[in-house]
């Protein structure tokens, strides 16, 4: 305005180009502005809270399901390590196998196969000179020691006592989810009196923005300048729900193993998991499909 008015001080110069670069950089900082304000929105805050909300109820009825699982989870357990126990009670130098030498044996133990176990955990084919036909046998003679295992399911007290331990520990568990629910609703019911208040509240930084813009605009009108366009304020699609949750595939971005690797505890399938927190966060692991019923893991 005060090139229109004839106030310029002396010495001091107002070029077009001023005007237009001043013009660009106030556009810049409105933009700025405009996107911090919309993504320290409340309403991203919310819909992150509604998520959590949303997985710890699915946690707390994953634990429900789990607690009546812990007898079926403990006695496969029991008839898994049993049947281990049957098979490292079979050594390979005793069982008289078709095409197994002396020298084959000799060989086995060196690669740490003494037992039908031993051959049921690892792959037998690395052993050098114990081709498909031996490996075969090997086999064979493994599911025959299989069929012939016997399981003993009269359970002990020492049985039940694990069993309620197990559930007790789910029952503890499923109080922190309670406690965690519980705080989440109370977080998300302030964030709803936020977003209340945010929608009515005026940002005084953006507001003395578009009011230099204001000014700058008239100066350039005052030249005979054509004024450049303001650039668009789009809003920035609000978070959707899923955008919080864990894949579809299943909780920390379950896949399912290409070759199947066995529980150490209850001998199930396993898929490969991502750590989701703690100090292994974002690396991979197998975990047990039947989580949370039994909550073995494997290195990868």
């Amino acid at each position: 305005m005060l090139a229109a008015l004839g106030l310029v001080p002396l010495g001091v110069k107002f070029s077009p180009a001023g005007y237009l670069a001043r013009h660009q950089q106030l556009c810049g900082e409105i933009v700025a502005r405009f996107t911090t304000l919309q993504q320290a929105a409340p309403p991203a805050r919310a819909i992150r809270v509604k998520a959590d909300i949303y997985e710890a109820v699915e946690q707390f009825r994953q634990l429900s399901s789990a607690f009546s699982q812990q007898p079926t989870v403990w006695d496969g357990e029991r008839r898994a390590k049993q049947l281990d126990e049957h098979l490292v009670r079979h050594q390979i130098r005793r069982a008289g196998l078709s095409r197994i030498t002396t020298t084959d044996c000799a060989t086995l133990a060196s690669w740490g196969f003494t037992t039908a176990l031993d051959v049921k955990q690892q792959n037998v084919r690395v052993v050098p000179g114990i081709g498909p036909i031996k490996s075969a046998n090997l086999h064979t003679w493994l599911h025959e020691l299989e069929r012939s295992f016997s399981y003993r399911s009269a359970w002990t007290t020492v049985d039940h006592h694990q069993v309620r331990t197990r559930q007790s520990e789910i029952l503890i568990k499923q109080q922190g989810m309670e406690e965690r629910i519980k705080k989440s609703l109370s977080a998300f019911q302030g964030l709803a009196l936020e977003i209340d208040r945010w929608k009515r509240s005026v940002d005084s930084e953006l507001t003395a923005l578009f009011a230099q813009l204001a000014q700058n605009e008239a100066d350039i009108r005052s030249l005979a300048l054509p004024v450049p366009p303001r650039p668009p304020l789009n809003a920035i699609p609000a978070p959707t729900l899923a955008s919080f949750q864990p894949p579809a595939t299943g909780s920390g971005q379950i896949t399912r193993a290409t070759a199947q690797v066995v529980c150490p505890r209850c001998q199930g399938p396993m898929v490969r998991r991502l750590a989701r927190r703690g100090p292994g966060n974002g690396r991979a692991f197998w975990g047990c499909g039947r989580y949370p019923a039994c909550n073995g893991t494997r290195p990868i």
